[in-house]
């Protein structure tokens, strides 16, 4: 190991810095350690005063460098901190940032969480109620399946029904007699109205004929109008079943309500009691008319049967009838006009 000088130490910090260095005007090469020994014995013996010269201006240098290193140095670590601090307050805030990022982020995976949970269960759930909706519907189909094939059995059952009543009426039709059943039924009930309608009027014409009579003798009526109203109602009740005796029985009341029409206006002024009378007289005729124009339209046992009753109830209420089973004397009030009867058929 070759050891250096300082001599030698100097003379090689000098040339670290280039590879030729110019001292006072004169080259220096570059040489091996062992020649810059021996260069640097033979130099210091013969440039001492020179390098140690050389060598304080250097070392003064190296200071004034050395001073403005520090400076340099102190700038750069106040600067260097200023950035420290501040890249420290950005990572301050970075990280703060990030934290919140973090909460946030944290928060949103939950609520996601949350969600997707809710979402799996609501899928479980809907594939649950599609399971039972579509076992459901199977149960419905086989319901609709058994009410439909109950409905084409109940059908089948209805339309052979159907055959075999129209087999029957069939049967039927062909068994028939000559004379049809319709026929029979609406004969048969309009001999029963007639028979029904004459045994009423037999009774009814022979007491309205005596109370006619009574009172025409009474009233002095003519006994010609009492009778022919009696006959009609007689020829009213045969003629149900005939137009040509309804038409006559007709007729005759018209003609009666014609006479008793001029017999009113030749007692306008003699009697106002016999005017009242022939004025009732007259309305019953009228409206019995339209009873028998019904009765005749319809020809009906109903209508012919309250072709009598309204007969008897009309006659009765407005004429002064005397009646034969009245044992005291009564009194009727009709339309103002109060009336006594007795049983022998006097007015008073």
């Amino acid at each position: 190991m070759v050891l250096l000088t300082p001599a030698v130490f100097a003379l090689t910090l000098l040339m670290s810095s280039s590879h030729v260095v110019d001292i006072a005007s004169k080259t220096v090469p570059i040489l091996t350690p062992t020649e810059l020994e021996a260069a640097a014995d033979a130099d210091v013996l013969q440039n001492g005063d020179w390098l140690k010269e050389f060598l304080g201006k250097k070392f003064e240098q190296m200071e004034e460098r050395v001073e403005k290193l520090e400076l340099e140095n102190k700038v750069l670590r106040a600067e260097l901190e200023k950035c420290q601090n501040k890249q420290q307050q950005t990572i301050d805030d970075l990280t703060e940032k990030l934290k919140v990022s973090i909460e946030q982020l944290s928060l949103k995976h939950q609520e996601l969480e949350k969600l997707s949970n809710a979402h799996k269960k609501q899928m479980e759930e809907m594939k649950e109620q599609r399971e039972m909706d579509v076992a459901e519907l199977e149960k419905q189909k086989l319901s609709n399946a058994n009410k439909f094939a109950e409905i084409e059995q109940k059908n089948a059952l209805q339309q052979e029904k159907i055959v075999k009543l129209e087999q029957y009426q069939k049967e039927r039709q062909q068994r028939r007699r000559p004379l049809p059943l319709e026929l029979k039924y609406k004969s048969l009930n309009k001999w029963t109205a007639v028979g029904v309608a004459l045994a009423l009027s037999s009774t009814y014409s022979s007491f309205y004929i005596f109370a006619a009579y009574q009172n025409a003798k009474q009233h002095h009526i003519p006994i010609a109008c009492t009778t022919t109203a009696a006959l009609g109602t007689v020829v009213n009740t045969i003629a149900k079943t005939n137009f040509a005796l309804e038409l006559v029985a007709i007729l005759m009341y018209i003609s009666i309500w014609l006479h008793m029409n001029n017999l009113d206006k030749k007692l306008r002024k003699e009697n106002r009691t016999n005017n009242v009378t022939i004025r009732r007289l007259f309305k019953s005729l009228f409206t019995i008319l339209l009873v028998d124009f019904v009765g005749w339209s319809t020809n009906s046992l109903s209508i012919t049967i309250l072709d009598l009753i309204v007969h008897s109830i009309i006659w009765h209420t407005f004429h002064p009838v005397p009646m034969p089973f009245y044992s005291t004397p009564s009194v009727k009030n009709t339309n103002g006009l109060l009336t006594n009867f007795y049983q022998d058929g006097s007015l008073r």
